[in-house]
């Protein structure tokens, strides 16, 4: 009678045990995947920040690079204006020129 009990209570004992062991497996993967975020967490933070330092370094030089930029689009613009009156004047002298030579003719 003893025997036919402790077969099942073993039994459980058993299941028991290997079920405690996939818990302990299970909580050491988690344990370490938690790990692994904190480390990436912490990288990623440095990162970031040495990041936006060198950022904020730059800003001046690329501010400085901006308005000479612009500088040279307005020249730029400036010169356009002028070639486009030049084009103009020299279609009308080219115009007088044809029509002086139309008279002539």
């Amino acid at each position: 009678d003893e025997k036919v009990a402790a077969g099942p209570v073993k039994e459980v004992i058993r299941v028991l045990r290997a079920l405690a062991q996939r818990v302990e497996v299970r909580d050491r993967k988690e344990n370490q995947i938690h790990e692994q975020f904190g480390d990436y967490c912490f990288h990623g933070v440095t990162s970031l920040e040495k990041s936006h330092k060198e950022s904020q370094q730059e800003l001046p030089r690329l501010h400085l690079q901006v308005v000479e930029l612009d500088r040279k689009r307005a020249t730029i613009a400036q010169e356009l204006e002028a070639h486009q009156n030049d084009a103009q004047s020299a279609k009308a002298a080219l115009k007088s020129a044809k029509a002086i030579r139309d008279r002539e003719i």
